[in-house]
Parts: C-alpha cells; structure tokens; sequence
C-alpha cells in the first residue's frame, strides 16, 4: 500500500505517528511523509528517514504570534510548490493523524484514493475553544474514512458526524518506545526520597481537573500528614490553580513545554503514580506513556480511560468531579505497597499488544479490506 502521512502540528502525538510510520513499513507499506520542519521530535524522523520514501518539509508556524505570517507566506508561495511537487504522485490512502489549520488546504492539493482522519476527541472536551470545533468540523468533511482510539466512541461518531460504520475503524495508540533511551539514572532527588510521588503530565486544560486534584492531595499531605509528593508537569495556564497549590506541602509545578527528552526522567520518578483526575475524556496519551514505563495509572472513570487500561484490568479508578473518590485511589497507594508490582507486571503483558507493527498492520489491512470493497462497487 502506497501510504502519505501529513503531520504540520509540531507537538502533539508526534512519537505515536512516528512510531505508527515506523510500524507501517516494517507492515509492508511504501510511506511518504509531508512533515512541519518545526515538529519537536525531528531528530527521529530524521535517525529514521532512510526508511521512507520521501519526506517533504513544509515552514509551518511555531507560535501564535507568527501564526498569521507563515500562513499569509504558504498561501501566497507555499501551496503552489507543495501542488507542484505532488502534481504526478498518487497514493493510496492520506491519513492525518492530527489535525491542525493548514491540512485541510493542504489535503485539497494531494491525489489519494482514500482520506483517513483520526479523531482523538469526538466529543468536545470542557473548556474547547470554538476555533478546535472549527477546525475539526473542517477535516471530518473532507475524510470519508475514521479512526477512533477507543471503541465505545464508535457509535457517537457514527451518529454525531454521520458516517456511516463501516467507514470508522478502532486502532487503539501504540506504544512509545521512542520515549525511551535505555540510560536513565535512578532519580536521586531527595525531593522524591522515601515518599509516594504522584505525578499529572501534559496541557493544562480545564478538563483536566486540577482542582480536584489539589483538593485530593490536601487530604493526605495536610489533613493527615502522609509521605507523599505532587508534581505537575506541562505547559497551559496554571493561573487559576496557582493559589491553591502554593498552599500544598511537597508540591513541585513545572508548568512550561516538557520536551520529549524529559519525560523519561519524569515517568521514572521512584514510587512514582500517575494521576488522571479528568473531569471528561476521550483517550489520553499520558496513558499510553505510563504504560511504557511501567508507572501505576490512578485515572477518573470517564470517556475511554478505562478501556485503554484493558477495560478496567490494570489501574486504579475513581469517579470524575470527586475528590474525596480520588483521595481514597492515593491512600490505597500508600497502604498497599505491592500494588506497584502488581501493575507494572500487568502493564508489562498488556504493552507487548501496543507494539507498533501490529497496530499498523491492522490498520492497514482495515484500510485495504475497505479500499477494496470501494473498488468493487465501481
């Protein structure tokens, strides 16, 4: 299968494309990237670039502030050398991981039986600027096939956006071996030492539930005095949490970009919980990164958490918007020790099931069996 993959966003979910381009050549397939230059994790796709076919750079923007700039510069130059550079290739299928503004102009320009389009959040997360609702609105009319990372989001697909089922595929995130160097140092931290530490990764969105994080942790660092930590990690506005957690003991905010190359020393924080106190979700990605480090997963049971924790069978659940669930979730932590073994054993067999070559030879064969049939019918 002759497969092109536009990426233009420069941080979001790039190691999984990347992993999941990788599985699709080991699966056989012929795959051509249109890439930002900008994308944070440039320096894989470039170790990498001798397994693809072609990589076309595109000067995407980098910031809201050179947003208006580099877009006004690709409509008025950049479109034409990207139609020119594409105006004799077909391809199979296009599929667009991640969408951001200019894909769908640039979708317009490429000659591909087949326009796959990957929806991370079929239900709006609180807080969705309008502009995200646009833009996803936008790519889901121009791709005539879908794909969801959870199944229960199928049906709300099917009936939100009007594709028909057939059209909407389930491949669930694969692992990020990426993410891994294999020279991590134990954290020696004093910091971490002899505490249970608990850890929120990624935005900053109101979704996310932080203040009933902070309420949940104020019962075991305050109330009752516990051995325990709490960082926060990512960029986003801290601002409304601010107050709350400067009164927090054993609090640690790290509130900028984390680059790819700090999450290792971050997942491998000793006696380190990851913490997912989302209000609402589809899927998250910081899922799938602890998964890879083996670190205990304390998420709300909301949206698709649960069933990429193997439907409930590794992690530790409480109920979303309730904070006196969720501090109940971090004692159990500290009152039974063994359940990080038992985790990191039942991630340990769950992972092998995320490997890259198997996802994308799955999604693959999807996509070939619906190719086909398509085919049949003229």
């Amino acid at each position: 299968m002759n497969v092109l993959i536009l990426l233009t966003q420069t941080v979001s979910c790039n190691v999984e494309t990347f992993e999941l381009a990788k599985g699709m050549v080991e699966s056989g397939a012929e795959v051509s990237l249109i890439l930002s230059a900008h994308v944070e994790n440039l320096k894989h796709w470039e170790c990498s670039k001798h397994h693809f076919k072609e990589i076309y750079y595109i000067d995407t923007h980098i910031s809201k502030k050179d947003f208006f700039q580099k877009t006004l510069k690709f409509i008025c130059s950049g479109r034409n050398k990207l139609k020119h550079a594409f105006k004799n290739k077909h391809y199979d299928v296009l599929i667009n991981p991640m969408g951001n503004y200019w894909d769908d102009m640039i979708s317009s320009l490429i000659d591909a039986d087949e326009f796959v389009y990957f929806i991370h959040d079929p239900i709006a997360h609180s807080g969705m600027p309008r502009r995200g609702k646009i833009l996803e609105h936008m790519l889901y009319k121009r791709a005539n096939q879908v794909v969801v990372h959870t199944k229960s989001f199928i049906p709300i697909v099917q009936q939100t956006y009007g594709f028909p089922i057939e059209k909407i595929h389930y491949s669930p995130h694969c692992r990020l071996k990426a993410y891994k160097s294999g020279n991590i140092q134990i954290n020696r931290d004093p910091f971490y030492s002899g505490k249970i530490n608990f850890l929120f990764f990624g935005l900053i969105r109101e979704y996310k539930g932080l203040h009933i994080l902070a309420k949940a942790y104020r019962t075991l660092a305050v109330d009752r005095n516990l051995p325990v930590t709490l960082t926060v990690a990512g960029s986003g506005d801290f601002n409304p949490y601010r107050n709350e957690y400067a009164s927090l003991p054993n609090t640690r905010i790290i509130n900028r970009r984390i680059k790819d190359e700090e999450i290792e020393e971050l997942f491998s924080i000793p006696q380190c919980v990851v913490v997912l106190p989302y209000l609402d979700a589809t899927q998250s990605g910081v899922i799938v990164t602890a998964l890879e480090f083996g670190t205990p997963i304390i998420a709300s049971d909301t949206g698709g958490l649960k069933e990429q924790l193997q439907d409930g069978e590794i992690g530790l659940f409480c109920e979303p918007g309730d904070a006196d669930s969720l501090s109940k979730q971090l004692i159990h932590m500290l009152e039974y020790p063994e359940e990080f073994e038992k985790q990191r054993k039942l991630m340990s067999k769950y992972l092998h099931t995320l490997d890259p070559d198997i996802i994308a030879k799955d999604l693959l064969n999807m996509l070939d069996r619906k190719k086909g049939s398509l085919n049949d019918s003229k």
